[in-house]
């Protein structure tokens, strides 16, 4: 009962100390104290600010801002600061541009001298190489024709090996062969590695035999027909194997005995007779 009592009383103190739906804001509030006016003090605040008034003139400028004596000076100071640097970037442009320009020439230049220098260089080396170069010939080609027995006769040949160059050489496996149609032939062998020294020549005799009284008699009157194969492969100074092939006809007589070698053109043409 006395809760009861209790909340009643509460309700009907909330609802008293509020102004009843419909009634004057002002109720509740104790008299004498003024409310301030927000809406005039807004527009009071805009009064004091609005330009053209008496407190606040707007005043236009129509003849532009005139210069002082030192803010012209400052100016042209500027404008003369200003100049200075652009001028100082393009002379510093143009020297650049300038060095670049000389820097390209002048390698240009040494590319040139190092190329010419190089050709030079192996211009030099190639005519050492040359100098230095070796080979091997056949000379003094010579025959005789020699009685053995009756109606038989042999025939010597005769040829040197000679090296022309400056410096010795080895020859591995220098051979002469001299072939006589249909089938026969005899060879000449040097012994391996053989020194053949500059401009001393080795003699090789070249032994045919069983000549018969016609060959003799076409010797005697004409030539005798033989074919030479030789291999005189060598090894110089530069100690590199050179091949040496040799291959050619012996014309063989009493009265002059000599050998034309066959050229690499010709032997072509041997290997194909279709091509004349």
């Amino acid at each position: 009962m006395r809760v009861s009592c209790s909340f009643c009383l509460l309700i009907s103190a909330i609802f008293l100390a509020k102004p009843v739906l419909g009634q004057n804001p002002q109720i509740g509030i104790k008299n004498g104290v003024k409310r301030p006016d927000r809406i005039g003090s807004t527009k009071k605040g805009r009064d004091t600010d609005q330009r053209g008034s008496k407190e606040l003139p707007l005043v236009v400028d129509t003849e532009g801002h005139q210069k002082t004596k030192d803010e012209k000076e400052e100016a042209a100071e500027k404008e003369d600061r200003a100049q200075r640097i652009e001028d100082s970037t393009l002379l510093y442009t143009a020297m650049t541009a300038w060095s670049t320009l000389a820097l390209v020439g002048v390698g240009l230049v040494a590319s040139i001298a190092a190329f010419l220098t190089l050709r030079a260089i192996r211009n030099q080396v190639d005519l050492q190489v040359q100098a230095m170069e070796q080979w091997v010939d056949l000379q003094n080609w010579r025959s005789e024709l020699i009685p053995n027995g009756k109606d038989w006769w042999r025939l010597n040949v005769y040829v040197e090996i000679i090296n022309p160059t400056n410096f010795p050489l080895k020859l591995p496996q220098a051979k002469v062969r001299l072939i006589e149609p249909p089938n026969g032939w005899t060879e000449f062998q040097l012994r391996d590695n053989h020194l053949l020294t500059p401009r001393n020549p080795e003699l090789v005799r070249l032994l045919v035999s069983q000549i018969g009284p016609d060959r003799a008699a076409q010797y005697n009157s004409g030539v005798l027909l033989f074919q030479v194969e030789a291999d005189l492969s060598h090894i110089g100074v530069l100690r590199k194997l050179q091949n040496k092939p040799v291959k050619g006809t012996l014309y063989c007589g009493r009265s002059k005995t000599w050998f034309q070698e066959e050229t690499q053109e010709e032997e072509l043409l041997d290997r194909n007779p279709q091509a004349n």
